[in-house]
Formats: structure tokens, C-alpha cells, sequence
């Protein structure tokens, strides 16, 4: 079907639809693939997950895995977890700055003298 719409319905001259247009008519916080358009079009979704959407998805499934020993850990678990999936530098850099030990991103140190 992906294909199909691609050869097919694409960039033709009668309506010049394209990914990208669909994409900005969704409006929707994220770049959505055309899977995602065709299931919302056909009813198979009802609706575009936002990124914070699927990041809460992404760590409940995470959570299933590993069980934190208290409860009061997991919001603690979450900002970390939603930190590295949407953060650029890895995960061992992120604690490093967190701990006040690392650089910070922008590639200074830390300095804890005022």
C-alpha cells in the first residue's frame, strides 16, 4: 500500500499531495511516516501519538522489564529515561553531568566555585 501511494498518488499534477504536506496538515509534534497516515486514514489508529505519547508508551514498557525497588524512584526513572531517548549525548555523559562531576553539554566544565 506504502508503495503504491508512493507511485501512484504522490506528486501528481491533479492534487500534489506529498508527505510533507500531509505531514503539516496533521499537525502533529512529530514527523509521522506514511504508515501511521494510512492507518489513521483507514481507521486502524484513531489518532497521532504525540512524541510525549510515545515516550510514556516507550517507558511503561521499560517499567514491565525492570521493576525499581520503591515507588518514589520511578519519576526519577522517567525524566532519566525521556532525557536520554530525546537528548543527543549518551546516557554515561548524562549521568556524569547530573552527578555534577562531567562536562555539561555545551562543552565547559562545571565548576561548583562561585
Amino acid at each position: 500500500m506504502i508503495d503504491y501511494v508512493n507511485r501512484e498518488v504522490f506528486d501528481r499534477p491533479e492534487e500534489y499531495y506529498t508527505l510533507d504536506k500531509l505531514r503539516r496538515a496533521a499537525a502533529v509534534d512529530r514527523r509521522i511516516s506514511l504508515r501511521e497516515i494510512l492507518e489513521k486514514t483507514f481507521g486502524l489508529i484513531p489518532d497521532f501519538k504525540s512524541k510525549d505519547q510515545l515516550l510514556e508508551d516507550e517507558f511503561a514498557k521499560f517499567m514491565a522489564d525492570r521493576k525499581p525497588d520503591e515507588a518514589s524512584e520511578i519519576p526519577a526513572i522517567r525524566n532519566y529515561f525521556k532525557t536520554c531517548v530525546t537528548s543527543k549525548f549518551s546516557p554515561s555523559t548524562l549521568i556524569l553531568v547530573v552527578s555534577g562531576i562531567g562536562p555539561i553539554p555545551s562543552g565547559s566544565y562545571r565548576s561548583n566555585e562561585f
